[in-house]
């Protein structure tokens, strides 16, 4: 009787691993130089949602200012905005298009062009990490309880005429 009810069990969904390819419009995404780059295009979100687990990319700013990913994205004007800039990392919230509730932190990686990047998701708490010479370090933990962060989608902010390039994009789901 046992082995019976354990067949019987359904088995749980098994999330897959993501990539370049799960971006809502990956032909977006043109190869070249060892980066996929893209012109402009807003908010560029990914496909593959709930968004639980760790993003990861390396993330390069060809033309354009400062490097830009949003998650829980609703639309292009309700998300939770990253930015690094050459001297800063910068945290706000897009509420109704308005900026809200921003932190701001030096992190002081060399002037680049390039970042390696970590997003860890998890239901109210978002964790990011930046790649400073061989290690990981932690630049920002934050956490509400107002909603639930991995429903919305994960985007890379290319704005206007900027054009960004990402490599080694992947998303590890939890």
């Amino acid at each position: 009787d046992l082995k019976q009810a354990q067949k019987q069990q359904p088995q749980q969904p098994q999330r897959r691993t993501g990539g370049m390819a799960d971006f809502d419009e990956p032909g977006q995404w043109v190869p070249e130089g060892g980066w996929y780059q893209r012109k402009g295009g807003g908010v560029v979100t990914y496909g593959i949602t709930p968004t639980q687990g760790t993003f990861s990319f390396n993330i390069s700013k060809i033309k354009g200012g400062r490097v830009q990913w949003g998650v829980d994205v609703q639309d292009p004007r309700n998300y939770v905005q990253f930015q690094i800039d050459r001297k800063n990392f910068v945290r706000r919230e897009i509420i109704n298009g308005k900026d809200r509730n921003e932190f701001k932190v030096e992190h002081r990686l060399p002037d680049t062009k390039n970042y390696s990047v970590q997003v860890e998701i998890t239901g109210n708490t978002v964790k990011t990490y930046l790649l400073e010479g061989s290690e990981w370090k932690a630049i920002d933990s934050w956490s509400t309880n107002s909603r639930n962060l991995t429903q919305g989608k994960f985007a890379i902010v290319i704005p206007g005429s900027d054009v960004f390039g990402l490599s080694n994009f992947r998303f590890i789901p939890k």
